[in-house]
């Protein structure tokens, strides 16, 4: 479900409103709509971390999202969701906070 590093500065920042936060948002729920039927096939980030991001963009909470979809990146780029330990993937040391 890697959304893209581009999620934190476009939807989070403060400048970011009007057309492009509108345009942000609608490229994240198109990847959501397309990622929702495929996410029950893959073992991560799994059903459960998958339906708390699709819950955050939701609900409209930017940074919460931006951070949850940052560590699911991070987890799959540095292959730590291999660990078995699948809730703090992405938390390591070097990782997203």
């Amino acid at each position: 479900m890697p959304l893209g590093g581009g999620i934190r500065p476009g939807l989070t920042k403060p400048a970011a409103s009007g057309e492009l936060k509108e345009e942000y948002v609608a490229i994240c729920r198109d990847l959501l709509t397309t990622l929702t039927p495929l996410e029950p096939y893959w073992a991560y980030p799994g059903m459960p971390q998958f339906s708390r991001v699709s819950r955050l963009f939701s609900a409209g909470s930017y940074d919460k999202f931006a951070h949850a979809v940052s560590q699911i990146n991070w987890a799959l780029t540095t292959e730590s969701y291999r660990s078995g330990d699948v809730e703090h993937a992405g938390l390591d040391e070097h990782g997203p906070r």
